[in-house]
């Protein structure tokens, strides 16, 4: 071709159909490959390859100066992914606290962690989160929760915002350990009632009264609340328990409950007759409860009669109420059970005079269930056990068709009430509890001398607060809780005809809540508040009367704050109804002290709204 440069000596002929070479192209040098089909031409300034090179596949992007060669084994990022995050950083520290919070809160064992199915959860939610492994939950985090919660409590129980306490305590004993409870409860600025599990301890050795005293002591030395700060310990009636509050100096009351239940049982034991009965119901009840052939035909029983498809209740040993609710059911239930027995066998049928004994029993302990709930609702104050035994001993002392067969069980139960209780109208804090109770004031107490005792235990009160206690100085450490308590409470409205229990209140309160000519000789504000109308048993809510009511009554508003403290251990009963869970076989390599506090966090986190 033109301009076609002349061939250099030994250059290899063109072969058919090979293009001509371009200008300026280099010549090939020795032992060079040729060029694939389809290859693409170098570019300039592009280094040869390496013998050995794997060739780039097609679309290959070129390497970026300074890029780091990749690992053998390396897998390849994906496009956009991010490096998670590192165990500093904020986000990764309120993951690690969600994750022990959930596990204290659930009763989950720290195995949880390495669980596959949680593992993934983690992962979708939060892909950047790294998760720990079992050791770091159970040892660093454990211990940093448990101290920011203690500190926490520790504010909230301080003299500038619990200035006086009442306790409840309980023991439990599982196949290993056992343990006790103390739960501290005040009433704050906003007459808000506050509940803080303080302990939750292993006990160890002999748990005689000397042990416990010291536990107690310590425990309130832990928080740094003085026993002058002590209104109440109401405990159980076993009596290492009682000899160790009174050893530590308190003062103290048994449960109200547990003495409740104490009376039944006396009641309950002391006619062969009745107890004749409970034996057979119960029985049937367990012939129902093992056989599923024999509750089908219970139920296609029912149906023919027309009755409740209801299945029958066993009873509980430590819940006299249970009993209650078997001779219930087994009373609704009676001519199902009569035809079964007639049918098939295998049960004892009661008699018509057994089932009047079951029906008069009903009537006797329904009110007794009645009074238990409202001693063991948390907003019960113990203001309600003085009136609550005068209700009770009135109900004991009426006769008529409804004592017939158990006349013996009801007086035993009448001189078990008045011996157990015969100390709660002597008892200071009962009694100023039930006066600055707007639902009672002075109309509950059974003799005269009771109120006249209590006009001087509030005189001598109030002289107390109003000097100065150098322990009660200290500054408030904790933050201020929220004083917007939103809207009042609804009161909710009795559309229901009264029961038994409410007909004997309104006997002990007189028909005319209004009723005044109370006399006085130590104080216009305590007269002005005694000769008030008594606000509704049911409707009335104390707390909120006196908020609404504290600046008419400032003398008398400390001490309702001090005295309204609640009426039974049930509270630190509470503590214990799921604390099995924490000991159960997934938990077998807790210590004593890891138990202790994931106890403590269990209660706790839940009562400061998980706010520490």
């Amino acid at each position: 071709m033109a301009g076609q440069r002349p061939k250099m000596a030994g250059q290899r002929p063109r072969m058919a159909g090979q293009r001509p070479k371009m200008a300026g192209q280099r010549p090939k040098m020795a032992g060079q490959r040729p060029k694939m089909a389809g290859q693409r031409p170098k570019m300039a300034g592009q280094r040869p390859k390496m013998a050995g090179q794997r060739p780039k596949m097609a679309g290959q992007r070129p390497k970026m100066a300074g890029q780091r060669p990749k690992m053998a084994g390396q897998r390849p990022k994906m496009a956009g992914q991010r490096p998670k995050w590192q165990d500093k950083d904020p986000r990764a520290k309120k993951m690690d606290e969600a994750i022990i919070e959930m596990i204290a809160t659930d009763n989950q064992p720290f195995t949880v962690v390495s669980d596959v199915g949680f593992q993934r959860l983690i992962t979708l939610a939060e892909p950047l989160y790294r998760i720990k492994d079992e050791t770091f939950f159970r040892t660093e985090m454990l211990d940093k929760t448990h101290e920011r919660v203690v500190m926490k409590v520790k504010n909230l129980v301080a003299p500038g915002n619990a200035p006086h306490m009442a306790f409840t305590t309980d023991c439990w004993s599982g196949t290993t350990e056992s343990l006790m409870s103390l739960t501290g409860h005040f009433i704050d600025d906003v007459w808000t009632r506050k509940l803080v599990v303080l302990n939750v301890k292993t006990m160890t050795g002999s748990h005689a009264g000397n042990y416990i005293r010291e536990m107690f002591l310590t425990t309130l030395e832990h928080w740094d609340i003085h026993t002058e700060r002590v209104v109440l310990v109401l405990r159980d009636s076993g009596a290492n328990m009682m000899k160790g509050v009174r050893l530590a100096e308190l003062p103290d009351f048994s449960c109200s409950a547990h003495t409740l239940q104490l009376v039944i049982n006396d009641g309950l034991s002391s006619q062969r007759a009745v107890l004749n009965i409970i034996a057979m119901l119960e029985s049937c009840s367990t012939h129902f409860d093992h056989s599923v052939l024999a509750k089908q035909r219970l139920r296609a029983i029912q149906k023919e009669l027309g009755l409740p498809k209801h299945s029958l209740i066993q009873t509980v040993q430590t819940r006299w109420n249970s009993t209650l609710h078997m001779l219930q059911r087994m009373f609704e239930q009676r001519r199902a059970l009569n035809a079964y027995a007639d049918e098939y066998g295998h049960i004892s049928s009661l008699s018509a005079t057994q089932w009047d004994i079951v029906s008069n029993l009903i009537e006797t302990l329904a009110p007794m269930e009645e009074v238990t709930v409202e001693m063991s609702h948390s907003n019960s104050t113990a203001a309600c056990i003085i009136p609550s035994v005068s209700v009770l001993k009135l109900m004991l002392q009426q006769e008529g068709s409804s004592t017939q067969g158990i006349n013996t069980l009801r007086k035993t139960m009448l001189d078990s009430l008045t011996r157990r209780f015969s100390k709660a109208e002597e008892t200071k804090c009962l009694v100023l509890a039930t006066v600055l109770d707007p639902r009672y004031k002075s109309y509950a107490f059974a003799s005269g001398r009771a109120l006249e005792k209590a006009k001087e235990w509030l005189k001598e009160e109030s002289d107390l607060l109003r000097k100065p206690n150098p322990r009660a100085t200290a500054e408030r450490t904790s933050e201020e809780e929220d004083t917007d308590q939103g809207a009042k409470r609804q009161r909710v409205q009795i559309d229901q005809p009264p029961s038994l229990v409410d007909s004997l209140y309104a006997r002990i309160l007189g028909s005319q809540q209004g009723r005044a000519g109370v006399q006085c000789s130590f104080d216009i504000e305590l007269e002005r508040y005694l000769t008030e109308p008594v606000i509704d048993r049911k409707s009335g809510l104390p707390l909120e009367w006196w908020k609404q009511n504290e600046d008419r009554f400032q003398s008398l508003a400390p001490l309702a704050k001090k005295f309204l403290c609640p009426p039974s251990s049930v509270p630190s009963e509470r503590v214990f109804s799921e604390v099995g869970n924490i000991y159960d076989k997934w938990r077998s390599r807790l210590t004593g002290d890891q138990a202790d506090k994931l106890c403590f966090l269990h209660y706790n986190l839940k009562l400061l709204n998980w706010d520490y």
